[in-house]
Parts: structure tokens; C-alpha cells; sequence
């Protein structure tokens, strides 16, 4: 029987973004990921602008396509997020 190993990501505690802060560690891809931020924001993922509004979750779930990006765009906003 095969073990899987599964690392998650994300935040220890609430962060405060700098302009376009990327997420996602080089080399890494997410399969699911949620956020969460306390400001209205707009955060690119894979690319795509989205604008996020305060206190929104967003979450995108494993059949989706996966995330190779996710930028912060603005700086200032407190957020938490947590990845697979």
C-alpha cells in the first residue's frame, strides 16, 4: 500500500499583501486553494484579473484547473489563504 504525502500551504497568520504578491512558490501547482481578504482586491489567477470583494471567499476546488499563479495585485490588503 502506497503512502500519499499531501503539503499544505498558506497562511500562519493574517498577511498584509505588497503589490502584485505571488502565492504560489515557484515549481509549485494547487489543485484547490481558498482565500480570503478583509479589503476589496483584485488578484490574478493563471493570468486572469478577478477583483475579490471584502469578505468573499474565494475558492477553487479540484475540478477546476489547477493554479500555477495567484498574485495579490493590490498592496495593503490583509487576507489569509490555504492550499493543496
Amino acid at each position: 500500500m502506497s503512502q500519499v504525502t499531501t503539503k499544505f500551504y498558506g497562511s500562519e497568520e493574517v498577511e498584509t499583501s505588497v503589490a502584485n504578491q505571488e502565492l504560489v512558490p515557484a515549481g509549485c501547482e494547487f489543485r484547490k486553494l481558498s482565500f480570503e481578504a478583509d479589503q476589496d482586491c483584485q488578484v490574478r489567477v493563471n493570468g486572469k484579473q478577478l477583483f475579490i470583494r471584502a469578505g468573499r471567499v474565494l475558492n477553487i476546488e479540484p475540478s477546476d484547473p489547477s493554479v500555477g499563479s495567484f498574485i495579490v495585485v493590490n498592496a495593503g490588503i490583509t487576507f489569509t489563504w490555504v492550499a493543496v
